[in-house]
């Protein structure tokens, strides 16, 4: 067998997404109330990784493949405007912490199938919400920091990648704000699935 030796083991990857959709929330208040809605959201989120490669030792036939292991950490800010009964901007910052695997025929090729599979960890969230209907105007909440999730596989062709994904998004409930009452914002549960 033989190592396939990376040209620049340690490398800097940065990734810029825009995004948008609509979504089915499901909400809970803490009266035991619940309610069904669907919802727009338009955004951006920005990462950057800094990943390390570590070859495979491949035996016969698979000699002149190539397969690297990749650990790397890094750090996102997510962004995005949203819409269930008041207008809401989000913004959360989080590290990465992950692995990612890269496999392709031969070490020249540039078809390869790649997997990656990282946790977010909160760094800080914030959400600006619009309350001026209420009288309040806008209202600052620091949603609670829980770990998320992030999953990918597919293939990279030449310049283009085909893959799927999964992402979780988890935020505690907020600390209280006083305005006339004590307002909270509830706990969130999002999982995001895509092509």
């Amino acid at each position: 067998g033989k190592y396939y030796v990376s040209k620049k083991p340690l490398a800097l990857k940065p990734r810029l997404e825009l995004f948008g959709g609509v979504v089915d929330v499901n909400v809970h208040t803490d009266d035991g109330d619940s309610f069904s809605t669907k919802t727009g959201f338009l955004g951006i989120k920005m990462e950057a990784d800094l990943g390390w490669d570590f070859p495979v030792i491949l035996d016969f036939p698979l000699e002149e493949a190539k397969f690297l292991v990749e650990p790397f950490a890094g750090l996102g800010n997510r962004r995005w405007r949203t819409c269930h009964g008041y207008l809401e901007d989000w913004n959360i910052v989080y590290g990465r912490l992950g692995i990612r695997i890269i496999a392709s025929e031969s070490n020249n090729s540039k078809n390869e199938f790649f997997a990656e599979t990282a946790l977010k960890l909160p760094v800080s969230n914030k959400v600006i919400m619009d309350l001026s209907e209420e009288g309040f105007g806008k209202v600052t909440f620091r949603p609670g920091k829980k770990t998320s999730s992030y999953i990918e596989a597919g293939i990279r062709l030449s310049k283009f990648k085909i893959s799927l994904f999964y992402e979780s998004l988890r935020f505690a409930k907020s600390p209280g704000v006083y305005l006339d009452d004590e307002w909270f914002y509830p706990e969130v549960k999002a999982d995001i699935y895509g092509l």
